[in-house]
């Protein structure tokens, strides 16, 4: 009766475990349920992510206004030399004197007074927020001035006092002489190269006698992150192709490449001439 009772109960015991084919079919089912998550969850990471470089934009646009505004009109330049200038203070963040001054050449140090000098999410976002996230690293201020979220298109819009001569013709100085505010870009998503997702300049897909790559000399060719980040003028199109933009009236949007190919977006003469290969 014992031995009998014994079997029963190892008989019983063995029927409600997990056989090893039945263990190996739940790990396969669950692999599965996750490597089908996985990409939903990284298009939302995404899709946040290009959310905030959006409302950054917006940001970056109403500190760049409002710089206008109490500048009676004038744009600010993307660059200038500030040993030009004797006894201009730019502070850091923190209110000190900017190491090494020539961090303010560049446009981000000189608009962030106009962000109550809020850095992260407005001049560096996402990747650019992270990668300076330690202000104590070598050469922080100057790192900022270069390889800010978003490029200005500052040949067209704004100016290089630095180096005049590269300007493109008609560039504008104030916000008056613009007639086509809602379409001209004034900040671009941007890259520096492949790992650094921000670079303080974008040029437009025609500048000077360089161009971005064209349906007419390269039928399929596409952007693609293991080119060189200056073949496409610093622009970064990382959101699925499209790159975040601001444009003058102070709006902020997605384009797409072929949208970003066309000049009546970044210079005032295209657009008054309807001329979307219009070439300074």
């Amino acid at each position: 009766m014992h031995r009998a009772f014994s079997r029963s109960q190892a008989k019983g015991g063995l029927s409600s475990a997990f056989t090893l084919v039945q263990l190996l079919v739940v790990l396969g089912i669950i692999a599965l349920l996750v490597s089908l998550l996985l990409p939903v969850v990284s298009k939302a990471r995404r899709q946040a992510e290009m959310t905030e470089e959006l409302a950054a934009a917006r940001q970056l646009m109403l500190a760049y206004l409002a710089y206008t505004t109490d500048n009676r009109g004038a744009l600010i330049p993307g660059r200038i030399d500030v040993s030009a200038y004797p006894g201009m203070q730019v502070p850091d963040d923190q209110g000190h004197a900017l190491k090494p001054a020539e961090a303010a050449n560049r446009w981000p140090w000189r608009l962030t007074a106009y962000i109550d000098y809020g850095l992260r999410g407005t001049i560096l976002v996402n990747e650019r927020a992270i990668a300076l996230a330690d202000r104590e690293q070598s050469m922080w201020a100057y790192l900022v001035s270069v390889f800010p979220s978003f490029g200005m298109n500052f040949f067209n819009v704004g100016g290089d006092l630095q180096a005049p001569n590269e300007n493109h013709p008609g560039y504008l100085r104030r916000i008056t002489q613009a007639r086509h505010s809602s379409r001209l870009i004034v900040f671009a998503s941007a890259r520096a190269d492949a790992s650094t997702h921000g670079y303080f300049v974008v040029h437009p897909p025609v500048y000077r006698m360089r161009t971005w790559p064209t349906a007419q000399r390269w039928p399929d060719r596409k952007f693609a992150e293991s080119d060189d980040a200056s073949l496409w003028g610093y622009v970064h199109p990382r959101w699925q192709g499209r790159a975040v933009v601001g444009c003058l009236d102070g709006h902020a949007e997605a384009l797409t490449v072929d949208e970003l190919r066309d000049m009546t977006r970044w210079a005032e003469p295209a657009a008054r001439a309807g001329d979307p290969d219009w070439s300074p």
